[in-house]
């Protein structure tokens, strides 16, 4: 495994020049061999954590190149109210330039196959996801676990990538009739698209350092179909 802070060119954002994230790689990335598809991976309110960087790492090992960008400018919170802080900050066109300059370094990467680059995102990461994915349509796909804001609009989500979206039957942010009317627009707008809503789950169920929301069969079955979809990004596209 090969893990490394890194840096790009982000104009503007955390209020520089340039971003900064965490790269995964599984194997030796001087013997790339086969090109490998991508993710950037966009954080929780909490900010790029210990739980992120074990999540890029566990996706690098399904054989992933997985860039786990930095919204926060290396701020990150350990309780709700800095967390809702941090998160009311984030400007969404710096977060969203932040993230395409991710795309960007992505494809440049010898050991990346540039047509295969997708963005998973967890709530306030899940929405970002979709910002990214309706920001650069050319993306290979978007994973959206329970974010928090959706759109429902079809004209505004027509052209944008497959979408897999991972939801709990339990969650109030969004709530799972929100979701429908997300997944009942993707429909309208032709996105393949797959929505899963999880009985038995509400918000954050797959951040299993939250005892109290953390919720392993749930979150064991959403990881299968993340894996999946990740998978066959650029085959799906139409």
């Amino acid at each position: 495994m090969h893990i490394e802070p890194v840096s790009y060119e982000s104009p503007g954002a955390a209020g520089t020049n340039g971003a900064t994230g965490f790269y995964a790689l599984g194997g030796d990335p001087h013997h790339p061999g086969e090109k490998r598809p991508a993710v950037v991976l966009i954080h929780e309110w909490w900010g790029l954590n210990d739980q992120v960087r074990d999540q890029a790492q566990a996706l690098a090992r399904e054989g992933f190149a997985v860039l786990a960008v930095d919204l926060y400018g290396g701020q990150h919170a350990t309780d709700p109210d800095r967390a809702g802080e941090l998160m009311e900050c984030a400007e969404p066109e710096r977060c969203v330039a932040n993230m395409r300059a991710a795309v960007a370094w992505l494809r440049a990467r010898p050991e990346v196959a540039g047509d295969r680059v997708a963005c998973l995102g967890w709530c306030f990461g899940g929405a970002m996801s979709l910002k990214l994915a309706l920001a650069q349509r050319d993306l290979a796909g978007c994973v959206i676990y329970y974010g928090v804001k959706l759109e429902t609009d079809p004209a505004v989500l027509a052209g944008m990538p497959p979408v897999l979206g991972i939801f709990g039957a339990e969650d109030e942010s969004p709530p799972p009739a929100y979701v429908r009317e997300f997944e009942a627009a993707l429909a309208a707008a032709k996105v393949p698209a797959k929505i899963v809503i999880f009985e038995g789950a509400g918000h954050a169920f797959a951040n299993a350092t939250r005892d109290d929301r953390y919720r392993p069969e749930q979150a064991a079955a959403a990881w299968r179909e993340t894996v999946e979809f990740l998978r066959e990004m650029g085959n799906v596209r139409r």
